[in-house]
């Protein structure tokens, strides 16, 4: 939550409580719980030193509100739930106040109505899940005379983590998920979802939406319930052999297809307990499946591979970002893992029928089941996919940025998945199979090069056109042993070397479509230099200076970026802060995590 400005994103839980437990009992509760979890009463200070700081405050006397207009009607509970919409919408500010509220309503019959609203980046669905818990077991601890902890496993937090994460064991853990993503992202084509729809790094980013679709299915349910209990093979594997399979009808380059798979440290863990939410990452690649007919072969492997990618899961969910930066970085091409995996499984049904395995599509063709979504005009490259498992009924939710996939391909994606998991489940289906075929093709302007890259020359013409001092470029492409190669030639007007012309290259792999070219020549031209532009010398002496600072590095390279320099996402916050501290503006994190060096970044540094 480190560097969260006020925003509208919490989630409500509430517990009712009876009238025999008095006001004083449910404060008493309240207080023991935050007593447990340090990251329910955490903010965030300014740090001249460090930038940000986390400040754990002591339990408060007063943390429950009484809100008597609160009232849950059972005759009428649109009201509540209103009232509960509200409080959740009101932003928090985690520089003055903690990360949850709590607030005591009422019944319409009488009873007391326990209400909290946790910020998410506090906790998750698992968090949430240890405050469902925890509430009513100290509350019934309390009021029969037991200890407050009775029946409670130990409770852990972020400073439990981050010691064990710089534990020699930690230290070892995060080794071996680094080798293992860099082994996915060496192998993985740089194509985007599609490769020509690509434009990261436009003018206007904020151009275009994000869209999305959910599918809500008891037929899909009870399809996935089946076959998992055939199988052998969890639920989480099938779908997401099924959306795979789904997806690759769309996808340019099918290899490229990667999910980052998230888990969570938190919840009412088998001997601790955490509220924080903590999230868990590994990459799991999901091409060189099965056909679509075979959905159990696919299922199969993917489970098979899922198991090896878990053994070298990384804590956070920064450590992929990193690792494809550097990767990139080797290749010469950006390299990008767009598509996220979400499961939550909410003890969904567990056994199923045959004869009670009816057909999603009946359902699908009378246009139910579907929800669509249409989000605000922000950047986004990823397509995720968010899965929740409800008792009696399957959720899947599938979320783009416009620019790579419409509504429509959506719901095809979402209606091919049901129609795979039908058939396979009763073989003498004739489910519809979800729309044709919509395999994209890559643009003309796009060529793939050996390697797995792929690359737009003309892109490449325009970027190295664009460095300082060149006067022409020539671009052409060539055919290899093992593919084709990209050459260029550049006609400069200064002294530049080919090392120099490379490195600043490597600053631009953020474009859509620039790789950097295998073979580099130059010639000298006769034209008078350009001008380099104002002098930035004391933005880039401050930027380098905090870089250092923060990030506990003895020298930093200005002709590096940041992640390439030695620096780590989560030092990002106090970057910034550092930066703005001294009276500077104008750069983002996503800035800081980009290709650009330094020397580059504090260019664009301004004064407020």
């Amino acid at each position: 939550m480190e560097g969260l400005e006020p925003v509208h994103l919490a989630r409500s839980r509430w517990w009712a409580v009876p009238t025999a437990l008095t006001d004083e009992l449910v404060e008493t509760t309240v207080r023991f719980v935050l007593s447990r979890h340090e990251a329910l009463r955490t903010r965030l200070v300014g740090d001249t030193e460090r930038g940000v700081r986390q400040v754990v405050d002591p339990v408060d006397e007063d943390v429950v509100r009484a809100r008597p207009d609160l009232v849950l009607d059972e005759s009428a509970p649109q009201g509540f739930q209103s009232g509960l919409d509200q409080l959740a919408h009101q932003p928090f500010d985690l520089h003055e106040e903690w990360p949850v509220r709590w607030f005591l309503g009422r019944r319409s019959s009488g009873d007391h109505v326990l209400v909290a609203v946790v910020h998410h980046f506090v906790a998750g669905f698992q968090g949430c899940a240890v405050l469902d818990h925890e509430i009513p077991v100290v509350l019934d601890n309390l009021a029969s005379g037991r200890a407050p902890s009775a029946g409670l496993p130990e409770a852990r937090g972020p400073r439990q983590w981050w010691a064990e994460e710089d534990s020699p064991r930690g230290r070892r853990l995060d080794a071996r998920a680094r080798e293992h993503v860099r082994r996915v992202l060496r192998d993985l084509p740089s194509t985007p979802f599609p490769v020509a729809a690509n434009l990261r790094g436009a003018s206007d980013p904020r151009a275009a939406r994000r869209v999305g679709v959910t599918l809500t299915s008891p037929a899909v349910d009870g399809c996935l319930s089946w076959l998992s209990q055939e199988w052998g093979v969890p639920h989480s594997a099938v779908l997401l052999a099924a959306v795979s399979r789904a997806l690759a009808h769309d996808l340019v380059d099918e290899s490229a297809l990667a999910w980052q798979v998230f888990g969570d440290r938190a919840g009412p863990l088998t001997g601790s307990s955490s509220v924080c939410y903590e999230p868990v990452t590994t990459l799991l690649p999901a091409s060189g499946l099965a056909p679509d007919g075979d959905l159990l072969a696919a299922s199969s492997e993917l489970y098979r591979r899922l198991l090896v990618s878990l053994r070298a899961r990384a804590f956070g969910d920064r450590m992929i970002d990193e690792e494809a930066h550097h990767v990139s970085r080797t290749r010469g091409v950006r390299v990008e893992t767009p598509f996220w995996f979400n499961f939550v499984d909410s003890r969904g049904r567990r056994a199923v029928a045959p004869q009670d395995l009816t057909d999603p599509a009946d359902e699908l063709r009378r246009g139910t089941g579907f929800d669509e979504y249409e989000g605000d005009r922000t950047p986004g490259d990823d397509f995720l996919l968010y899965v929740w498992r409800e008792p009696g009924q399957l959720r899947i939710g599938v979320y783009a940025h416009e620019r790579y996939a419409d509504v429509a391909a959506l719901r095809a994606v979402l209606a091919r998945c049901a129609a795979l998991l039908h058939r396979a489940a009763v073989p003498s289906a004739t489910a519809a199979s979800g729309g044709p075929d919509r395999r994209r093709t890559a643009s003309p302007r796009w060529t793939r090069l050996d390697g797995g890259r792929w690359t737009a020359p003309d892109v490449v013409r325009a970027v190295l056109a664009s460095l300082v001092g060149v006067e022409s470029v020539d671009v052409r492409l060539v055919a290899g042993d093992r593919g084709t190669r990209l050459h260029a030639h550049l006609t400069t007007s200064t002294a530049h070397s080919v090392d120099a012309v490379r490195t600043a290259a490597l600053g631009m792999l953020d474009v859509p479509g620039f790789a950097v070219p295998d073979e580099i020549t130059l010639s000298r031209g006769r034209a008078a230099p350009r001008e380099d532009g104002p002098e930035r010398a004391p933005a880039l002496r401050d930027l380098v200076e905090i870089v250092g600072r923060l990030c506990g590095l003895p020298a930093v390279d200005p002709r590096l970026s940041y992640l390439a320099a030695g620096g780590a996402a989560r030092h990002l916050p106090s970057i910034l802060r550092g930066l703005g501290a001294r009276g500077w503006d104008g750069l983002s994190w996503q800035d800081l995590c980009s290709h650009r060096s330094l020397e580059s970044l504090a260019i664009a540094l301004r004064r407020k």
